[in-house]
């Protein structure tokens, strides 16, 4: 078992030099200064129709200095709590119809990502002249990022690394195959294949929205919130797709998004973890991380603490243990052992039973 551990640890750094190259061969397709006109022009396309977009943000290069840095959202100047960071109309963004009762007469498979794929293909099959800046800026982005959409040899490697399978993520072909076999799809054609991960990578629910899209992933810093919630049939068709800021935030930080702890991701919570974000995302995310091996009723929480933050470099780790069984904890006690062993750098481990997935015995 500590060699498994030991391998699912290799594994995330493995990962992360896999993220990087395919990142480095696929931003040589878009040059830089292209990015930043389309990226302009769709912000001025937005707020010319109807959307409000917060005057005291930018779009920028997380690093400033260095020209591939990726981008991310930045306060220009200090944000309450609570304060409106967007509001995207219905007809701005790409959804699968044109408002919301008439989604919900869909059939299932349209209202699904059949519908919003299609919905995708036909924006940027468009002509120059009649594409949306958005369409426009979708259609420009890197290809083929996310290993579900890797070349049959890259796929291979990654099976190789993973023990063909035996740790996640796992069914990494399923993005694609779904695709073809529910939606009728056209493995063959460039673009459409382009649509299906731009859905995967990019939608919220069954929706596409400019410039929320571009908000970056971090669970430990997560300062942004959705003012809608699909749970409660709020019409977003009339109301519009709107984030505020959960907390203050200062002039120069970033704004973080959370893509599976969100405040309207709750059919995230306990099945989409570290692994599952690379498959649908196309990166290893930082700390704080979690890993679910549904197999074996286990998942775990690893997060740093004490360390140099711009080095990401961890003089402690913390690590939770959740075992989902309605046993007596007592008999996993072999378990958490071995789970102290192997992780020589462990600073605190706790317990919980049953958080959140089903209470059948492990």
């Amino acid at each position: 078992m500590n060699k498994q551990l030991f391998r699912i640890m290799h594994l995330l750094g493995s990962l992360h030099l896999l993220t990087i190259a395919a990142a480095a061969a696929a931003s040589e397709t878009v040059a830089n200064d292209t990015q930043d006109v389309l990226i302009t022009d769709m912000i001025n396309w937005l707020r010319a129709n109807g959307s409000f977009i917060n005057d005291k943000l930018q779009i920028r290069r997380i690093d400033p200095d260095d020209p591939t840095s990726p981008r991310g959202i930045f306060a220009l100047e200090s944000l309450e709590e609570g304060e409106t960071v967007c509001n995207i109309p219905w007809e701005l963004m790409i959804t699968p119809s044109e408002n919301l009762d008439s989604y919900l007469e869909l059939p299932e498979s349209e209202r699904l990502d059949c519908g919003t794929i299609n919905a995708v293909i036909k924006e940027i099959s468009k002509s120059e002249s009649d594409m949306t800046p958005y369409g426009k800026y979708l259609l420009s982005q890197p290809r083929a990022y996310t290993v579900g959409f890797w070349s049959e040899e890259g796929q291979k490697l990654f099976w190789e690394m993973t023990a063909d399978e035996k740790l996640p993520p796992i069914w990494i072909e399923d993005l694609l195959e779904e695709w073809e076999e529910y939606c009728d799809g056209d493995g063959e054609n460039d673009n459409h294949v382009h649509a299906v991960m731009l859905v995967k990578t990019r939608a919220d629910y069954q929706y596409l929205v400019p410039f929320y899209d571009m908000m970056n992933h971090n669970n430990g810093k997560t300062n942004v919130a959705h003012k809608y919630d699909p749970y409660k049939g709020d019409p977003i068709d009339k109301t519009g797709y709107e984030m505020v800021t959960s907390k203050p935030i200062l002039a120069g930080e970033e704004l973080f998004n959370s893509y599976n702890h969100c405040s309207i991701c709750q059919h995230y919570y306990d099945w989409f973890g570290t692994p599952e974000m690379f498959l649908h995302f196309g990166f290893v995310e930082g700390y704080p991380q979690r890993w679910l091996f549904d197999f074996a009723r286990v998942k775990f929480d690893l997060d740093w603490k004490d360390g140099d933050e711009g080095t990401c470099k961890a003089s402690l780790y913390c690590f939770e243990l959740y075992l989902y069984t309605t046993t007596n904890l007592a008999d996993f006690d072999a378990m958490i052992s071995m789970f102290r062993r192997s992780c020589c750098k462990l600073s605190c481990t706790s317990i919980e039973e049953g958080h959140g997935l089903a209470k059948e015995g492990a």
